[in-house]
């Protein structure tokens, strides 16, 4: 999908500043000449191989990248109200580090579950 991604925001250039999700649900809607490997790698997790393991051998760029990403989908995509995230990337970036690096059983925990462990409280409800 990267390619074919790139080369709509390359031959469309009035929407390169549409949304990157809008453009992959429109190109993933539309399969028309798409190709599918047989071979590829399969995950049988939602959160494939996005763990402590792979946060302790990411440069610090692609943690903040997969933080930012996240969290824009928890604040704009998901059911409102649900979780809350208030602080920086760089706030969770620094607690998801002290985790991994603190925790033994961390290298094969989904990043998006510890990060789940510095969500904001819920509210209470009011009356």
């Amino acid at each position: 999908m990267a390619d074919r991604i790139t080369k709509h925001y390359e031959t469309h250039p009035s929407e390169r500043g549409s949304l990157f999700t809008e453009v992959w649900r429109r190109l993933a809607s539309n399969t028309e000449g798409a190709q599918h490997h047989e071979d590829g790698e399969v995950w049988k997790n939602p959160h494939w191989y996005l763990n402590g393991l792979w946060w302790r051998q990411s440069s610090e760029e692609e943690r903040s990248g997969f933080l930012e990403g996240y969290l824009w989908c928890v604040r704009t995509q998901a059911v409102p109200e649900k979780v809350t995230y208030s602080r920086s990337v760089s706030h969770y970036r620094s607690k998801i580090d002290d985790y991994v690096r603190t925790h033994a059983k961390a290298d094969d925990e989904p990043i998006a579950a510890i990060l789940a462990g510095f969500r904001d409280a819920p509210k209470a409800k009011e009356r």
